[in-house]
């Protein structure tokens, strides 16, 4: 017997974890701390980015010259929840209107990425939505997918 996840022609997967069906619209919370920027954003299946927030630390890191991890840690755990929230609210959705919760889980700084993925695994649990752990170069290489036109905050397609 062949393993064939998405059936005999490749086309028909059904996720038995949760996830969306891939032949309907869906949205994923993204969150990303892998180094030293907390970020998220909202993107529908599509590629449309509905909504996204950025917390920068280059203040944090300039006069050293280079990332403390400490110190990155420190300032992912203090932007998390704002910069979640704030990634929510530029998409006009509640944590409800989420379909699935997608989280860098490597490559990177360990303790940061832990708050991270302690974050969305404590929204996945809360919410009941599916996690999904991300390879934080695979997500940089798919972004090349994405038609420039889905960056667009007033595309409403």
């Amino acid at each position: 017997h062949t393993y064939s996840p998405g059936g005999l022609d490749g086309a028909n997967f059904v996720a038995k974890s949760g996830l969306p069906d891939v032949k309907k619209s869906f949205c994923v919370l993204g969150i990303e701390s892998s180094c030293d920027d907390t970020g998220a954003a909202i993107m529908r299946s599509d590629g449309t980015i509905l909504g996204e927030s950025l917390a920068s630390q280059d203040a944090i890191h300039e006069q050293w010259g280079g990332v403390v991890p400490g110190l990155a840690k420190t300032a992912h755990e203090e932007n998390i929840d704002r910069v979640v929230q704030s990634a929510l609210s530029n998409a006009n959705m509640k944590i409800e209107d989420v379909d699935a919760i997608g989280v860098t889980v490597g490559p990177g700084l360990e303790i940061c990425l832990r708050v991270g993925c302690n974050k969305g695994r404590e929204l996945a649990m809360e919410h009941k939505k599916p996690f999904v752990g991300v390879h934080h170069l695979e997500a940089h290489i798919l972004m090349a997918r994405i038609p420039s036109d889905k960056y667009s905050k007033d595309n409403n397609s």
